[in-house]
Order: structure tokens, then sequence, then C-alpha cells
């Protein structure tokens, strides 16, 4: 993959966030504290949660990513 390439790949906040997801969790969105795979999408706040124990969580929680205010396109 050249320059451009990556580029157009993570061109957005959102292409970022979808791909460490696709990575995170190949099965689907599992919860990181009970690890039920039954969240809820919040969409204004762009954090998941789960149906199961209420943890709120994003697709950075518990990365090295975690509580950064750093856009993912920055880091």
């Amino acid at each position: 993959m050249n320059l451009l390439e990556l580029e157009r790949q993570f061109s957005t906040q959102r292409k970022c966030e979808e791909f460490l997801q696709r990575k995170r969790w190949p099965g689907g969105v599992t919860c990181p504290k009970c690890w039920t795979n039954i969240p809820h999408w919040i969409a204004t706040r762009r954090i998941w949660q789960c149906r199961a124990c209420g943890y709120q969580f994003s697709v950075t929680t518990g990365t090295i990513f975690h509580r950064s205010r750093t856009p993912l396109r920055k880091r």
C-alpha cells in the first residue's frame, strides 16, 4: 500500500473507526466488560452501550487510543 492508498483508506474519522471495529471485533461488536454481543449504538455520542450490563464503550476503549481527544487521523 502506498501513501495515496493509505490516505484514501483512512480519509475520515469514521473510516478509521470502521477499520478498528473490523480488526477488534471481526465477529461483531462485543462488550469489553461482560463479553456479550448485544450492544446498542448511541449515534449522537458515537459509542455502544451493552444491553446486558449497561457498560458504555467505544472502538478505542481499552486500547492505546483510549481517552485520547486527538482524532484517529492525527495519531
